[in-house]
């Protein structure tokens, strides 16, 4: 996809997040520590940094994040 859109200025990235606290999550494993598993936030930080053009050697290529 990345290659396809490159004419457009389109940059395309993947992020494959691991298990993440948010209100779905909740939902479907109702038993689950919140704490024990990565915040929001981590995410959050992986696109920030696909957005402010650090990240263009990334592009088209999928981005793991995990909880350490």
């Amino acid at each position: 996809m990345a290659e396809e859109l490159r004419s457009y200025n389109i940059k395309v990235f993947c992020i494959c997040q691991g298990g993440t606290a948010t209100d779905l999550r909740r939902k479907l494993v109702p038993d689950e520590d919140p704490t024990t598993i990565m915040q929001p936030v981590a995410v959050v930080n992986v696109v920030e940094y696909c957005l402010n053009g650090s990240a263009n050697v990334l592009e088209g290529q999928p981005i793991l994040v995990r909880k350490r």
